[in-house]
């Protein structure tokens, strides 16, 4: 069901880039809410966060008159429905920074479905410690360690998270992240099973 909720998500999302007059009003639409920590369950909204470079009132009309037009487009309706997939399409229009009370719940969990998302914090730096134990069996720990560090074949180097989203190991199972890519290290942790402890922090 959550992997179904995400591409529903994106797939409006593609649909919306497309029929947007100026694009480059759009810095950003985020996935948030319970689709994005992995809890939705049938009925869920499906919310999504547009961050607008300006906020206007003829912006938001044309973005809500582009998803009426997608419940009636034919992939909605010969794919997504068919499928079952009624649920709402919950959308938030406006500039990120003014809206406190979502920001900290979508810099920890929310999914990037388009632009280049990395959250503004004054006189500091947020970052998350991931702390775990040793990964068993052997087998596990060779495919957990290249997924995470990267590995060298040949002449060639094949990054990991580390590298690809700027990760700093700090000794033997423990690194740190930045705090806009912790959900993507937390969903490796997951597909092995990991008990991993997680702690936040604010560097200068």
């Amino acid at each position: 069901m959550q992997s179904k909720l995400i591409a529903f998500a994106m797939d409006f999302t593609s649909f919306l880039i497309q029929k947007l007059k100026d694009k480059s009003a759009v810095r950003n639409i985020i996935l948030f809410g319970s689709t994005a920590r992995g809890e939705a369950e049938k009925e869920s909204d499906v919310d999504i966060f547009i961050d607008v470079v300006k906020e206007s009132s003829k912006l938001e009309e044309e973005i809500k008159k582009i998803l009426e037009n997608y419940y009636v487009s034919a992939k909605y309706k010969n794919y997504w429905k068919a499928l079952g997939m009624e649920n709402e399409l919950n959308l938030t229009i406006g500039k990120l920074s003014r809206w406190k009370e979502l920001e900290s719940s979508i810099v920890s969990n929310g999914l990037l479905l388009f632009g280049k998302f990395k959250p503004i914090i004054k006189d500091g730096r947020h970052e998350v410690f991931f702390v775990w134990e040793n990964v068993k069996p052997n087998s596990q720990r060779v495919l957990f360690n290249k997924q995470l560090f990267g590995y060298k074949q040949g002449e060639k180097f094949y990054q990991g998270l580390m590298q690809k989203f700027g990760g700093e190991k700090l000794g033997k199972g423990c690194i740190v992240v930045p705090l806009e890519h912790a959900r993507i290290f937390q969903d490796l942790f997951k597909k092995y099973r990991l008990n991993v402890k997680m702690k936040k922090g604010l560097f200068y």
